[in-house]
């Protein structure tokens, strides 16, 4: 129990500042590889694309957010004392949120089927996504409520739980679809897609616009100065969420 207890905003008196060394830089340089290698980015044409640029963006926000959970559980395990900043708080949640996506696309993949009309035995493999999906979401909000933080910056959690219930709500309606041959299929798996599509943009817009609005009220009214760390995981967050949003938007081919 000792050891949790290091990992908390202390006081100023007690901060320790962040210090790189070369192991520091070596886990770095890993963690970029082995994201760029579970993204497939290793392998991608030598023309650098629009949409090539942005994944390679999305892909160094999320290898810096890897490389902030090995570092502060490092440091954890040293016992360390840690001034663990909403910036670090945000670095480790895209850390977190990478780890969720990589094992739910593999899931997904193992998963997934195609169809063209809702039936029952397509509701039950779809029922397996959206139970993967549900639960990816509720791991990561565990995450944000664990990792101790000032408690407005949880505001951001609100966002991935209006995206989980947007899939419950995609699941409702195709359910419903079944059972209600009446209606015609394809436009009410549209309108339930689109709606589903919808959610998941207000929710990223949503998180861009309260990351903004946090990131100023913490600057007003912390007495204390955030390190270096803290402004890297403010940026990166504000990168992927603002990347994330312009796929969501369809602005780009992927």
């Amino acid at each position: 129990m000792e050891g949790i207890f290091l990992l908390r905003e202390i006081e100023p008196q007690v901060k320790t500042p962040i210090q790189l060394s070369l192991l520091d830089l070596f886990a770095a340089t890993a963690a970029i590889a082995v994201v760029l290698w579970l993204n497939r980015l290793g392998n991608s044409s030598s023309s650098l694309s629009l949409s090539t640029f942005i994944a390679l963006t999305t892909s160094l926000t999320q290898a810096t957010g890897m490389w902030a959970c090995w570092y502060f559980a490092w440091r954890w395990w040293r016992k360390v004392p840690i001034d663990f900043q909403p910036g670090h708080w945000l670095l480790c949640l895209l850390g977190i949120l990478f780890v969720l996506l990589v094992i739910d696309r593999r899931l997904q993949s193992w998963l997934f089927v195609s169809f063209d009309t809702v039936t029952e035995d397509v509701l039950t493999t779809m029922s397996y996504l959206f139970l993967v999906v549900a639960l990816r979401h509720l791991l990561f909000l565990a995450a944000g409520l664990i990792l101790p933080v000032r408690w407005p910056w949880r505001i951001l959690l609100l966002s991935p739980f209006l995206e989980m219930v947007a899939f419950l709500f995609l699941f409702y309606a195709m359910h419903s679809m079944a059972s209600t041959p009446s209606l015609p299929p394809h436009l009410r798996l549209s309108f339930t897609m689109r709606s589903a599509d919808l959610a998941g943009q207000v929710g990223t817009s949503l998180r861009v616009l309260l990351l903004i609005g946090l990131t100023i009220w913490d600057r007003l009214t912390t007495p204390t100065t955030r390190d270096w760390l803290h402004w890297v995981g403010c940026v990166m967050t504000f990168l992927y969420f603002t990347l994330t949003l312009l796929v969501r938007l369809r602005l780009f081919a992927f």
